[in-house]
């Protein structure tokens, strides 16, 4: 029981299992996934009436990775090899928040509010060599809630990498 400036006495029990199933996968070919679900409850009990808050998420990447190479033939120099490698992966993460109140003896919690997000983002980096890399990104979320409706952002960018090195 918590009192605190001289406010009635709450009640507060939570209860958290973060995650609550999880899994790690690692395939043939350079591909591996993760996936995550986590949820979580708190109960604040006052004389003044009860809320409870409920949520939960879930999250999964898929990553692939694929080394290779070739060769550049150069006159009177030979062959000039350029290692690289190819990274791609792929994140969704969802989420949900609920929150509830009850008044007086009413069995029953009633919604007040609630949240509810997407994101899916695809990445790809690609290492031309040791000096050189690049990157390509895009971003899709979504957020809804009762204040703002449904918002959508879509963000994209590239990165390109050089190190420069001096004698």
């Amino acid at each position: 029981r918590n009192v605190q400036n001289q406010q009635l006495p709450v009640d507060s029990y939570k209860r958290s299992f973060q995650p609550l199933v999880g899994a790690t996968f690692s395939f043939k070919g350079g591909i591996s996934a993760n996936l995550r679900y986590s949820d979580q409850l708190t109960l604040n009990i006052k004389d003044s009436g009860d809320s409870k808050e409920k949520g939960n998420q879930f999250s999964s990447s898929i990553n692939y990775q694929r080394r290779g190479g070739f060769t550049i033939p150069i006159p009177f120099y030979g062959d000039f090899k350029l290692d690289n490698t190819v990274n791609f992966s792929l994140t969704m993460e969802t989420s949900s928040s609920f929150s509830f109140i009850r008044v007086g003896d009413s069995p029953q919690f009633v919604e007040t509010q609630f949240s509810r997000n997407l994101s899916i983002k695809p990445y790809i980096t690609y290492t031309f060599s040791k000096n050189v890399n690049g990157s390509f990104r895009f971003g899709y979320s979504e957020r809804e809630n009762p204040f703002t409706g449904k918002t959508i952002t879509r963000d994209i960018g590239f990165d390109v990498n050089m190190v420069i090195r001096g004698s």
